[in-house]
């Protein structure tokens, strides 16, 4: 098999299993999932809150062959070959704990460049290839670009009670424990996440509050069971609705659904109600889709010339949304991809053990 090729099939693999597999939390049922209660299309859970080689933040890491530098640089070589974008999940206080919409470019097979904490928001393309334009400025120029971004690029779902609050101890995330010790915690939410930190958080913090506007929760039973044996004071049918204090919150508002109000100390308020989903910057790119997923053909393609697209963001008849079957979309497109960029290369690669 040609190495270079086996290089970029290998790269692409792993970002299918980030966006099908690492994602930082389980999926709750997201009929459920409103901005006021616990249920989300996606939450964070305490136990799967870093990826290996996850980035955390901005920033690039450029292999030979390529150029790097700040806002408005060109990422442009005669050898660029693949484009891959993998699942962009955002937080506004946090920093990231996936690669965020991961660019990698590669100029060498297995010497990629990676542009971290950035979205591609704009595409355009032409005979010899593709530009996809970051929102930082930044203009990719590829032979061929292979979309791998699940479902959509993820943002928390906000708190209404909790404008103003983030960065002044509203959090959506728990990356660390320590940092808990000895304060009081409310926590907002009814899935695996919030009772994952609940769970993880006792005998870190002082107290914790766990609300939840409905009294029966989607988190796993045997995590349920142990925090309310626990010391958690867990309130239902209830809704954080005030959080007050000056310079960083002290304390929330709690309101029943018969109209009562509580009062709690919180130094830090986690807001575990899940993530929203969103394909807009795609859909400006002429794609055609099909009920929020990229439609493809057996090859992986799309309607666009030189785009190709794998994993749980495609869709097509019999489709099976399994880690196995993106890791075979993924070889399948990559191999396809490969004759667009070289007219005389084949589909099928070989196999690796040949010639060894």
């Amino acid at each position: 098999m040609d190495l270079k090729r086996l290089a970029l099939l290998v790269l692409l693999g792993v970002l299918i299993g980030l966006t099908t597999f690492w994602m930082p939390g389980r999926f709750d049922d997201a009929s459920d999932g409103d901005a006021s209660g616990g249920d989300a299309s996606a939450e964070p859970s305490a136990s799967s809150s870093r990826a290996p080689g996850s980035g955390t933040g901005s920033g690039s890491k450029s292999g030979a062959g390529s150029t790097s530098g700040s806002t408005g640089r060109r990422c442009n070589s005669s050898r660029v070959t693949l484009v891959a974008l993998s699942v962009d999940v955002t937080s506004t206080t946090e920093p990231t704990l996936l690669p965020v919409t991961l660019i990698a470019s590669s100029s060498a097979a297995a010497e990629p460049t990676y542009l971290l904490g950035r979205t591609a928001t704009g595409f355009t393309s032409d005979d010899e290839g593709c530009t996809l334009r970051l929102d930082d400025d930044t203009e990719v120029r590829a032979k061929v670009v292979v979309i791998t971004a699940g479902i959509g690029k993820f943002s928390p779902r906000p708190l209404p009670a909790g404008d103003g609050w983030e960065g002044r101890g509203l959090v959506f995330f728990v990356p660390s424990f320590e940092e808990y010790a000895g304060r009081d915690v409310v926590i907002v939410g009814g899935g695996d996440s919030a009772f994952d930190w609940a769970a993880s958080l006792t005998g870190i913090a002082r107290s914790i509050t766990l609300v939840h506007r409905r009294d029966a929760f989607r988190a796993h039973q045997a995590t349920v069971d142990s925090v309310l044996a626990g010391p958690t004071e867990v309130i239902t049918n209830a809704e954080v609705t005030e959080l007050r204090g000056e310079d960083r919150v002290a304390e929330v508002v709690i309101t029943t659904r018969d109209g009562e109000e509580l009062v709690r100390p919180a130094d830090a308020v986690v807001a575990a109600l899940g993530f929203v989903a969103d394909l807009s910057a795609l859909k400006d790119w002429g794609l055609t889709l099909e009920k929020r997923h990229v439609a493809v053909d057996t090859s992986m393609r799309t309607n666009l010339p030189r785009v190709f697209a794998a994993g749980d963001i495609t869709e097509y008849p019999g489709k099976v949304k399994l880690i196995a079957v993106g890791f075979g979309e993924v070889a399948t497109a990559v191999n396809n991809a490969a004759v667009v960029i070289d007219p005389e290369a084949h589909v099928f690669p070989g196999h690796s053990s040949e010639g060894s």
